[in-house]
């Protein structure tokens, strides 16, 4: 009989055991998952349609600012860890509905922050940080023009 340290691989003549599988299992299907983003879009979106003005005695004081969409909104609607995410992203069946996802929070962010209804700062820290986005100054140095242009744009996949 075997010992249980024994079971497992060779590798340069020692014996290692066998690696356990790690992570959680994958909870979701792609229909389950573009079927609860749909319904966590919806709620938000509800949610925003419900607050659209504040009143006050009749009058109408000012507008809200707006819930945005979030992937750690999304994961907390659907009851898993943003870890999970990445996970889950790595799926080849799920890896495009994870990518819509995404691409829809980004255009929510994008469009609050234009609109002036969410922090701009916030925005832009976030589309740096999540999604890719940077800024790039260029330079013209040419005879007596000089030119300074700035672009803030998504950085394109090299």
């Amino acid at each position: 009989m075997k010992k249980p340290w024994r079971i497992g691989r060779r590798s340069n003549g020692v014996i290692k055991p066998k690696p356990k599988k790690r992570g959680q299992k994958l909870k979701y299907n792609a229909e389950q998952l573009e079927q609860l983003a749909q319904e966590y879009f919806d709620n938000i979106d509800a949610k925003n349609e419900s607050e659209r003005l504040y009143y006050e005695e009749n009058k109408c004081i000012g507008l809200y600012k707006p819930y945005p969409y979030t992937i750690l909104g999304f994961c907390n609607y659907i009851g898993v860890h943003k870890d999970y995410m990445q996970d889950m992203e790595k799926n080849e069946e799920n890896s495009g509905i994870i990518k819509k996802i995404r691409q829809k929070i980004e255009e929510n962010t994008v469009s609050l922050a234009a609109s002036g209804k969410n922090n701009a700062v916030f925005a832009i820290f976030n589309l740096k940080n999540n999604y890719g986005w940077h800024d790039r100054a260029d330079l013209n140095l040419s005879g007596a023009e000089i030119s300074i242009n700035t672009n803030w744009r998504k950085q394109e996949p090299s």
